[in-house]
Formats: structure tokens, sequence, C-alpha cells
């Protein structure tokens, strides 16, 4: 596509099917079809994602690779908030209970329990973080950000069904480099990171850096006025060293320790009349003189907003993340031997107030301990050869102890069944070993064949139980004494049918994991095809329940995903456009169904027979001009259930059986899009001005799937962002004036509902702030 007409050919389509009007993507051109002015200013952009340094257009998966300044440029300042700039990434939750779900393509997992595994495979320096509720965290002196699309399980360690997030932290500098960044916004949040980095000797260089956030309280109290909610209170360190030990052997290890005692969000309730459901989903909450009716608190229209308990329930955390990161590799001449050792210890007293309301109609405290450590060994093969190969072997082990605290002083159940709590405790031991095996051949004439193929054994154990807190009311329910601990056992065949018992099983799964692949370069352009398979182990889940089938084990999921693809450099490659088209055909989908308790409809978790998904994405970055440029992407989603003929859903507070064939899933807009334009202007000897508007849109979704929780409906939205500043030519130091929410559109990004109330979890206002950064 050397001719102009070919390339305005090509950008006509690109720009129809992003919806930019035509001209704006029309180039000047002169008589050669070259851009005036523009050239490839792109830097060469490496990715890990197949355990090698490799430039991200050469791999063969649908990759979004992300630097720490372009991170904070757009504003991402946390893993949750990637979904702004990241297609096909939807971040979410599906109560208020402090564990974030990531979907990547509509593959995700709706599970609140902090034992649930997450669908998308979360690494940090190349360590898995088994659970979602453990990533919050993590996220600061970013290097490298990678968002890997589709299954990977040839490669990496915890199974998983969705994809990968790598998080690579910035490494040790072979010169000195000191830096220091500082961000401070209308609501009073102040969030301040610093390094330095360089060498200490001949073969030994070593970083240190951190991280303070405090304040932003957004949120008002409906019923207090003055009483506000948001106060950020983080803390982390990172200090890592690089040695060259010997000219064959090199070693890197690090240390990281974050501690976050900020508030959690609180929902906003509202009138369940307004999503055609009745005002409380089982009746009215308890009211009394000191809460009053919890239709007082009724919102809708204003971010703000919101209510929550102001003493012990009080949304807040104190959490705590500490972990070790050791890596050796040893060149052997004629391959590399290395060895990758995790280490992480997580902590966390949280409390979240689920209902939106002053109340206790439906509060959690969560006490949880977990400590994974984990071991990979693999050897691969020199670059130069026609044959690429990687073998080796992993094992992780992880032990996580809860307390899930439960309250519900004021909710209906006090006067149905007359207990006031319904709280957990649960010990979940989870061993897994793999082999695993990934090669690549280079057939001649610019084709690759690719071959992949993993082995897991997992080994899960969990141990249980409902139990009373202390006051007798949920023990006189169950038919325990006052502090006991125990779920009535309604399986048939088992020795403790019809009592209460301490609920114990043990699972395992052995699982093959395959991929194959061809891909054709040509030039600087790729065009690839793979298919691979996948899974996710199944579990137990740790939610508050009454009966032992509701904790009975839910099984594995598996995903077999076709995908084509092609990564151009157009334009003399001033335009990169890279798409992919995806069908995926996903089996024993992990869901949340509901069943029939004493108390009611409550969620268990369970098995869809089939679903499937299809797609395509589309995302460009043309540098038009020497001083402009843009990025734009796009992704279309059709995912949806192919057979559920007999799904629970909550009915009013009765589960009752339905065919769900044909429903949405959960967390999968058919739509999701991202614009954004940078212009620069040089304004003095050494000084640059720029501006960047952006645009983030997605189409409506649910947070479950839509016909078992209508309540869990989600309106699709637009953002508009936008930053302004100047900068030296060197780019050493910069200032920007940033506006995130523009328009200040009132949007709310995951929907549920406590016992009784309907609640949202609203997005930020209009947030306007101040930025700097400075290196040395």
């Amino acid at each position: 596509m050397r001719n102009g007409y070919s390339s305005g050919a090509a950008l006509a389509v690109l720009a129809w099917s992003l919806g930019i009007p035509a001209a704006w993507a029309a180039p000047a051109e002169n008589g050669s079809g070259a851009n005036v002015g523009a050239e490839d200013v792109s830097p060469e952009i490496v990715v890990t994602a197949q355990k090698r340094n490799q430039n991200v257009n050469d791999v063969p998966i649908a990759i979004n690779a992300f630097g720490g300044a372009a991170l904070a440029d757009a504003g991402v300042k946390s893993l949750e908030s990637l979904s702004s700039i990241a297609p096909s990434l939807t971040v979410t939750s599906t109560a208020a209970t402090g564990v974030p779900v990531y979907t990547i393509r509509g593959v995700g997992f709706s599970d609140y329990s902090t034992s649930a595994s997450s669908t998308v495979g979360i690494y940090a320096d190349d360590i898995a973080l088994p659970y979602a509720v453990m990533t919050r965290g993590a996220f600061f002196d970013v290097g490298q950000v990678e968002v890997l699309k589709g299954p990977q399980g040839d490669l990496y360690g915890r199974n998983s069904t969705a994809g990968q997030i790598n998080i690579n932290s910035a490494r040790p500098t072979d010169t000195f480099k000191a830096g220091a960044s500082a961000d401070v916004s209308n609501w009073g949040e102040t969030n301040l990171e610093a390094y330095v980095s360089g060498p200490l000797t001949d073969t030994l260089k070593g970083r240190l850096a951190g991280k303070v956030v405090q304040g932003g309280a957004w949120q008002q109290s409906i019923t207090r006025p003055g009483d506000k909610l948001g106060n950020q209170n983080v803390m982390a360190v990172r200090g890592s060293l690089d040695w060259q030990a010997t000219p064959t052997l090199s070693l890197f290890l690090s240390g990281h320790y974050i501690q976050d005692k900020s508030d959690n969000q609180a929902p906003t309730a509202y009138d369940g009349q307004l999503i055609g459901q009745a005002t409380y989903r089982l009746g009215s909450p308890v009211t009394n003189s000191i809460y009053g009716d919890p239709a007082a608190i009724f919102s809708t229209g204003n971010n703000r907003a919101a209510d929550w308990n102001s003493g012990q329930y009080k949304p807040r955390r104190n959490n705590k993340l500490a972990g070790l990161v050791f890596k050796g590799d040893l060149d052997l001449g004629f391959a590399t031997l290395t060895s990758l050792t995790g280490y992480d210890s997580f902590r966390r007293r949280e409390s979240n107030d689920w209902d939106g309301w002053a109340g206790n109609e439906s509060n959690n405290i969560n006490d949880t301990k977990i400590d994974v450590v984990s071991e990979e060994v693999h050897l691969s093969s020199k670059e130069g050869g026609p044959l690429t190969w990687i073998v080796g072997g992993y094992y992780s082990h992880d032990t996580m102890n809860e307390t899930y605290n439960y309250f519900m002083q004021q909710s209906v159940y006090v006067t149905t069944i007359g207990a006031q709590t319904l709280s957990t405790r649960y010990r979940q031991t989870t061993s897994s070993a793999a082999a695993f095996a990934h090669a690549e051949y280079a057939l001649g004439g610019g084709w690759d064949v690719i071959g992949g193929i993993r082995y897991t054994h997992e080994r899960r154990f969990w141990r249980g139980c409902t139990y009373d807190s202390g006051d007798g009311t949920l023990g006189a329910f169950v038919g325990v004494p006052a502090g006991g601990c125990a779920t009535f056992d309604d399986i048939p065949g088992t020795p403790d049918f019809g009592t209460p018992a301490v609920y114990e099983n043990t699972i395992r799964a052995n699982r093959v994991m395959w991929k194959v692949g061809l891909d054709k370069k040509f030039g600087p352009n790729l065009v690839y095809a793979t298919v691979s398979s996948s899974f996710k182990s199944g579990g137990f889940s740790g939610i508050n329940t009454t009966l032992q089938s509701q904790l009975s084990p839910y099984g594995p999921e598996k995903v077999i995903a076709y995908e084509v693809g092609a990564k151009l450099a157009l334009l003399h490659k001033t335009l990169r456009i890279n798409g992919a088209a995806f069908w995926y055909d996903y089996r024993d989908k992990q869901e949340t169904n509901y069943v029939n308790t004493f108390a009611g409809a409550l969620a268990q978790m369970t098995n869809v027979p089939r679903a499937r998904v299809r797609g395509f994405e589309l995302d460009a970055t043309w540098q038009a001009t020497r001083n402009l440029s843009f990025q734009a992407s796009t992704t279309y989603l059709d995912a949806r259930v192919t057979r559920w003929p007999d799904a629970g859903i909550d009915a009013g507070g009765v589960a009752v059986s339905t065919d769900v064939s044909g429903a949405r899933l959960a967390n999968a807009p058919s739509w999701q899009s991202n614009l954004a334009g940078t212009y620069e202007h040089r304004v003095g000897s050494g000084l640059t001005a720029f501006l960047t508007v952006d645009m983030n849109a997605r189409t409506s979704y649910s947070g479950r799937i839509l016909e078992l929780d209508p309540s869990s409906a989600v309106p699709g939205y637009t953002l508009v962002n936008g930053r302004l500043g100047i900068k030296a030519a060197d780019d050493k130091w910069r200032v920007s004036l940033w506006m995130r929410n523009m328009a200040d559109r009132y949007y709310y990004t995951s929907a549920f509902v406590g016992n009784s109330l309907f609640v949202r979890m609203n997005g930020m206002p209009r947030t306007v702030g101040l930025s700097g950064q400075v290196s040395f």
C-alpha cells in the first residue's frame, strides 16, 4: 500500500469503522504519497508476552501495551482504571465486598467472594496474584502494562480463560536517574511518587521507588450534611537490585510493601420501580427512630450522593501486601535457564456498606489472610535459528483464611427468621503444578508455525461453616449454640444429612491446554491465525450461606478460542492498525445461580452448560503530522449463553427455574470504543505546549447474566477527558492541567442489591487536577 490512493482508502475505511469524520482522516500528501511533515515517530514497543523480548507487532497475540508515561497521561493510577484505555477489558464489581471483577472479551467470573480466582490472570513482575482482591495496590512505579487478550494457557502459571494482565515495574537503570511526580485534584487528593535508580557498582544496579496518596473524599452523606467519604491513605515502597554476578549469570531481586487504609466507596440506593421492580426487593427494611425510612436516601442523578453507616461498618480498609520476587538467568550457551521465585503475603480487614443506607440492612467486614508462594523454572532457546522454543515447570501453593462477617440488624430477615448476622469462616489451600512447552518454527518466506502445550494438576481443599457471631440469633435458627459454627447439611447421603455440621471437601483438576497457530510476516506487517484451549479450575465460594449445597464446589470451565488477526504498519509506518476477529466455544462457564434456602433465594455458584463469544476489535495509532497524533480503538462483542435450560432466577426472594438460553453474558457490552487526539506545538526555546482530548464509551451491560438478576443492568455511557500542559523539549519536566468526566456525566459502573435495597456504584463526577513530573 505504497500509493496515495491505497493509503487514502485504508484511512477512509478506518475512519468509517471508528466513526471519525472522513475529513479528519484524510492526510495531506505530496506526490510520493507520504504524509507531509509526518514521520515514523512511534517507538518500538517491546513486550514479554511469550516470555522473551519481542516487538509487539511481531507477536501473534492481540495485545495492548502501555508505558508508564502513557498511563500517567491517561490518569490511570490503578489496575481498576485500566479499562478506560484498554478495549475489551471491563473492570467492575458484583457487590460491595472489595473484590474487583476482571473481564476480557466477555469472559469473566462474577463472584464477589474473596476465594474466587479471576478468569483474567494478573501478574506483577511475572508473579501471579491468584486472587483479585490482592491486585488493588500493585500499581505504582510501573514500567509497562501488557493486556493479552484470549487464552494464554500454554505459557502462564495459574490457569485462566480470558487472558492476562502483566504489570512490569520499572527496572534499575544503567545510569543514574531520579524523578518525582505529583497530582492534586479538586477533591483534595494528593498523589506523590518518586524514584532513584542507577549503578551501585560496576556489576550491580539498584532502584528505590515510593508512593503516597492522601485525601480525596468526594461522596456526600444524604442524611448527615458535612459527612464525606472517599479519603485515600496509601503508602507503597519497592526496592530492587539487578546484579550481573558473572558474565553468564544475572540475578534480580525485588521487594515490595503496600499499605492501604483508604475509605471504600459506598453505593447509592434507589427506588426499584425505576427498573421495573418493586421499591424494595423483599419488603421494606426494618425502620426505627434512629435510621428512619430508607426511602429518604433514594437518589439518582447526583454522582456524589450516597449514604453509609458511620460506625464500625463505615466503608474503609486496612490492607497490607508484602512480597518478594527473585529471578535468575544463567546463559548455558545453547539456551538460557531461568528460575523465577515469588512470595506474597496479603492481610486485610475491610468493611463495606452494601445497602447504601445508614442502617445495618446489609453490611460486611472481611478479615483475610492469604499467603502465596510460587516457583517456575524454564529453559529457553537463543534467538537466531529457525526454531525458537521454551520448556519448563511451575508450582504454586497458597493458603487463605477468612472470616466473612455479615450484619443485617435492620434487615427484613430480622422479622422473618430472627437472624441478625449471617457470617462465614473458612480455610482454603490450593496447590498447582504444571509442565509446559512452547515452540515457533520459521518455515521460510516469512511463514512461522506455532505450537504449545501445558499439563496442569491442581488440588483445592476447603473447610468452613456459617457461624453465629455471639448474639445467638443465627445459632437459634440453624441449631447451634451462640458463637457456634455449622451449616445445615441438606446433601442426601452425607453422614450429617439433616443436621448442622462443618463443611469440608477437596477437589482436583488434571487438564491439558494447547495452542497452535500460523503467521506470516511481510515487511513490518504480520497476519496470524490461532486456535487455543485453556481452562480455569473449579472452586468453592466463600459467600454467606445457610445450606451446605450452596458450598458445594463448582466445576472447571473451558474455552476453545479461534482467532485471526493482522498488525499493519502503513503510510511509512505513521499509521499502525491492529485488528482481530475471534470466536470462543465457552463450556461450563462458572456463574452465579439462585437457589431456595431457609432465608429465601440466595446465591450459589454453578456451571453454565454452553456459551459462546464472537466479535472483533480494531485499534490504530496515526501520527498524522509531526505535531498531531490520534489513537482509536473499538471492540464489538456478541457474548451469549447458548444452553442453560434450568437457571435459577431471583423472583422477589424466591428462586424460580427458567431457561435463559440466548441471554447476554455479564460485563460484556456490545461496543467499547476509545478515541484520543494529541496536539503539540513549540512555544519557545526548549518548550512545547500539548493538548490531549480523549473519549471512552461503552454500550449497556450487566454485572450478572441479565435474566438472572435484572438489578445488575448498567446503561451505556460516554466519558470525555482532557489535558493541557507544557513540557521541556527533552521531556525532563512537564506540568499539566487535566479534567476527567468533563461533561459531569451521571453514570454508574455496577449495580446490585442487598437484602432489600437496590443500589448502584456511581462513577466519579467531574474532577479537575494539576500534575507535575520532573526527572534527572
